[in-house]
């Protein structure tokens, strides 16, 4: 089920999953992904150390967790800036299903965990 919080701060809710499309260069300087390096250190530590060049990770995800929160970092777009659309949709797509795998197996693993996963409105629609 989707519920919209118009107005809401995804990094105010009640999600312990929170997804963003970062870029593959581990810039997250701006929008959300700026907010997510201020409050969670670990989520831009781990775009940092992701071993993967730039060109390997579109449509890959990174993530940080504390095993209560995770913090995952969506490679949806190679390029960055304001001048055009950089999201690839099909490489976003790929980096969910990844987050899914690895949340589905969080979730056998530990069952006290329920993922509660929240993700911006309109994500990949420009900042």
């Amino acid at each position: 089920m989707i519920h919209v919080i118009p107005g809401g701060d995804l990094l105010e809710s009640d999600c312990n999953v929170i997804a963003h499309q970062a870029n593959c260069f581990s810039k997250m300087k701006r929008g959300l992904a700026n907010k997510i390096r201020v409050k969670y250190k670990g989520a831009y530590e781990a775009d940092l150390r992701y071993p993967l060049s730039p060109d390997m990770r579109l449509g890959r995800t990174s993530y940080w967790t504390d095993e209560h929160m995770y913090i995952f970092n969506l490679y949806g777009q190679k390029g960055y800036g304001t001048d055009k659309q950089y999201t690839d949709y099909r490489a976003l797509t790929y980096a969910m299903l990844e987050m899914l795998e690895i949340i589905q197996k969080v979730e056998l693993e530990n069952p006290n965990f329920k993922a509660k996963i929240g993700m911006p409105y309109l994500i990949g629609c420009d900042l």
